[in-house]
């Protein structure tokens, strides 16, 4: 049996996306509001705030073209981790990271911003990434020193 990590998320960025570098890499987090499918006891939707990152050209993607109150669609999968915190408490960590990201279809901003960047890797541990008109390759090196 094999194991599958695939999600997909369309909700609206609900803070500015941060980057910062990672040695050579960019690396860009945000959060993204997720409304839920039914209501509270209240009669109000309530919203699921998923903490979302990615790496290299699609980080820049990221950064350059989103900001909070866009909608998007995020394909990626899951990380959990846990780190201890300063007052030595184990705190647990639930993330996506970013394969893909799109503008939500109909929107202003599909209609007027570039195509989506995807991140692949394949076996060889070569990645490509997709830009407007060509890709990148990495040696396998290079793709060992990255963070995912």
């Amino acid at each position: 049996m094999s194991a599958v990590n695939n999600c997909q998320i369309i909700g609206r960025l609900s803070k500015d996306v941060a980057s910062t570098q990672a040695g050579e890499t960019t690396v860009a987090r945000t959060t993204v509001a997720v409304q839920r499918s039914f209501k509270d006891k209240d009669g109000n939707y309530e919203a699921d705030f998923i903490p979302v990152f990615a790496f290299g050209k699609t980080a820049e993607f990221l950064e350059k073209f989103f900001k909070k109150g866009d909608p998007v669609v995020i394909r990626g999968n899951i990380r959990t981790g846990s780190y201890t915190n300063k007052d030595g408490q184990k705190v647990y960590t639930t993330e996506v990271a970013i394969d893909e990201i799109s503008f939500v279809p109909g929107s202003k901003k599909a209609e007027e911003e570039p195509k989506t960047e995807t991140k692949k890797t394949t076996k060889k541990k070569t990645v490509n990434v997709e830009d407007d008109d060509d890709f990148m390759t990495i040696s396998e090196e290079e793709a060992e020193d990255l963070p995912f």
